[in-house]
């Protein structure tokens, strides 16, 4: 990403967005060879959905989205489309854990449904990181003041 530097607070939320976007490629890369690991490649991809990506969610929500919401409000744009992301990628993933554990020992149609349920999960997340990677990203770097952004670094350290 153009502009990130390493001390930005915002690297660490960026560097989630890369060990992301890697769960996806795996994720994507397992169901389209098929074969009997794909269960286990989306148990994989839904626990990790449900700890690390629920973890980086609550960390946006708790320290990047309050500072922003004092220049771009909280509904009616883009904080308020990540919150709704956010509570679809939440949503999706329940879906998803639901559809492993109902495919866990069959074939056909429940692992199909294991499968597209992960694809939705996996096609939401990422067009949100690209969202947030070039649009709200670089609005927080260019509206936050330096203190500011030393707040969001505190809160993220709190919110890890």
């Amino acid at each position: 990403m153009d502009g990130w530097k390493e001390d930005d607070p915002l690297a660490v939320l960026a560097q989630d967005h890369r060990e992301a976007e890697g769960r996806l490629q795996s994720v994507l890369q397992g169901t389209a060879a098929g074969g009997g690991d794909v269960l286990d490649g989306l148990k994989g991809f839904a626990d990790y959905m449900e700890s690390d990506l629920e973890q980086h969610l609550r960390r946006e929500e708790e320290a990047l989205f309050p500072a922003l919401e004092r220049y771009l409000g909280r509904t009616g744009g883009p904080v308020g489309v990540m919150l709704m992301e956010h509570e679809e990628l939440r949503r999706r993933t329940r879906a998803l854990q639901e559809a492993v554990a109902g495919a866990v020992g069959t074939e056909g149609a429940a692992a199909a449904a294991a499968v597209a349920a992960a694809e939705a999960v996996a096609s939401l997340l990422a067009e949100h990181i690209h969202k947030e990677d070039h649009v709200l990203f670089p609005l927080a770097i260019h509206l936050l003041t330096k203190e500011e952004k030393r707040d969001v670094a505190a809160r993220l350290g709190a919110a890890g």
